[in-house]
């Protein structure tokens, strides 16, 4: 066990006793034309700045802030959210930056101007670097260590001078995991690699950004990439056969999150993109003002076999969109995406969500706004997704729901045919009562055998009721209240007699 370290404030005290004395007696015998004793006494004077730091340094690694183990430390500084917070935590107290700086790690995320560039090559040593370089120039900081760069990411102001940075870059980077490209402002244009680029600088990259364009054009494949994130311009068409020419560089592709706007280009010559290796897809839409969004411009396009996560979602949440799929595209063109037997509604709520899944995993998702904007029976979109192949729905409501909502939602009771077991919870006060007029008027499809309810002891009244009603229905029924605090606070403020009355009412006819 470590011994604890010695007392020292006697010998400080006492050391201070005798300075103060010694300049007692200097002070006692000082003649006018004692220069040799001036002399002493300044470089006295000088030197007690650094002794006065040296003696706050000790005192601050008492403190217990600074008894944190380094590397709990370091691990701390991690968390930071932005570069710049690192930088100013060396600037605590001389043990944080000692111990920030012996962690090269910590300084693997190069940017901002070029001597703050400079300064984390430096201490980061040997680590692999992820870089942001604001300007093309920047790139020279990066060259002399090209080796151990895994990262790199670049904005520009135009796209054209992507080429400045190929050309320098023309070696292979053998640690290049993410390359990312952001052109500010956006711009129109194809990120256009160098023609004569013979053995480009991306041959080992995994992982691909482009935000601000287009599309990138080039000679080359790129047989390693697995995952793209394209960002192209809002307001700007772009031509289906780009995106085609796009995936058809990357045939290793896994993940593909593609933001675009609904206008797309057609495909005039009608080619077929096989994407063999894709499992995960994200697609989102601008689709201001526009009544039918050209998605099946990408997913008619494109065979994805292995495909067994889509997600779509418009751009701004609160607008207006209706995507439109073709009637063979879940058969021929998402296999894994056609046997989705659990459906997932959340409504009411500022954005709407709708999600199929089925228990291998395989998902479909819908973001958009509120659903009581789609036109749900008549809507091409429900006549082409997997609802006969639903056997479980669960709807999750929000304070918002208003009654074209739960028009929705009855037109979608009526589309799930094979529906077995249905969900409720949420916000579901208003729901429950539109329930249980479902269930009055015989709406509901006579294959439902279970029901469950999810709700607080605000609603528990209404949910007796309903759980009677599906009772008489042959409906086995699941009734889930949790503790509300809504029911405490008007116990506390003092309950209405006409709430008395119904809730005993309620319990008479149970019983």
């Amino acid at each position: 066990m470590k011994e604890a370290p010695p007392d020292l404030q006697p010998p400080l005290s006492q050391l201070l006793d005798v300075i103060e004395g010694r300049l007692d007696s200097i002070a006692g015998t000082l003649s006018e034309t004692d220069v040799k004793t001036a002399a002493q006494i300044n470089d006295a004077i000088s030197r007690m700045p650094t002794i006065f730091r040296r003696m706050k340094n000790i005192k601050n690694r008492l403190a217990p802030v600074n008894r944190i183990p380094p590397e709990t430390l370091a691990h701390v500084a991690t968390f930071f959210a932005k570069e710049r917070d690192l930088v100013n935590a060396t600037a605590v107290c001389r043990h944080w930056r000692e111990t920030l700086l012996s962690f090269p790690r910590l300084w693997r995320n190069a940017g901002g101007n070029s001597p703050e560039i400079k300064a984390y090559i430096e201490r980061s040593k040997s680590t692999p670097l992820d870089v942001s370089l604001l300007y093309p120039s920047f790139v020279e900081f990066v060259i002399p260590h090209a080796s151990r760069l895994a990262g790199l990411t670049v904005r520009l102001v135009k796209s054209s001078n992507f080429s400045q940075i190929a050309e320098r870059l023309r070696n292979p980077l053998p640690m290049l995991h993410t390359f990312r490209v952001t052109v500010i402002p956006p711009h129109p244009h194809a990120l256009e690699f160098p023609p004569d680029l013979d053995n480009p600088f991306l041959s080992q990259t995994k992982k691909l950004e482009l935000r601000g364009i287009s599309t990138f054009l080039g000679p080359q494949s790129f047989p390693n990439v697995t995952e793209l994130v394209l960002h192209t311009i809002r307001y700007v068409s772009t031509p289906m056969d780009r995106f085609l020419r796009t995936f058809e560089q990357l045939p290793s592709l896994e993940r593909v999150s593609i933001t675009f706007h609904a206008s797309l280009y057609t495909n005039e010559d009608h080619r077929v993109v096989t994407l063999s290796h894709v499992q995960e897809m994200s697609l989102s839409v601008f689709a201001d003002h526009v009544t039918d969004a050209h998605l099946p411009d990408i997913l008619q396009y494109l065979r994805l076999p292995k495909l067994t996560s889509l997600c779509v979602q418009s751009l701004p949440r609160l607008t207006y969109y209706r995507p439109i799929f073709p009637h063979t595209t879940f058969r021929e063109h998402l296999p894994n995406l056609a046997q989705l037997p659990e459906l997932q509604v959340n409504i009411g709520m500022s954005s709407d969500e709708v999600t199929f899944r089925s228990p291998s995993g395989a998902t479909l998702k819908y973001l958009a706004g509120p659903l009581s904007d789609y036109e749900s029976h008549e809507s091409r979109i429900w006549r082409q997704l997997p609802l006969r192949t639903v056997r479980r729905l669960t709807v999750n409501m929000g304070h918002q729901l208003i009654g074209s909502e739960f028009d929705w939602l009855s037109r979608l009771l009526q589309d799930l045919e094979f529906l077995e077991h249905l969900e409720l919870g949420g916000e579901c006060g208003e729901g429950l009562r539109w329930l249980c007029g479902e269930m009055t008027q015989d709406r509901m499809h006579s294959g439902v055998e279970t029901l469950t309810v999810r709700c607080g002891e605000h609603e528990r009244p209404q949910a007796l009721k309903l759980k009677r009603l599906a009772d008489a229905a042959g409906v086995t029924t699941t009734l889930i209240c949790a503790s509300d605090p809504r029911v405490h606070e008007e116990r506390e403020a003092g309950t209405s007699r006409g709430d008395l009355d119904d809730e005993r009412d309620e319990v008479r006819d149970e019983e």
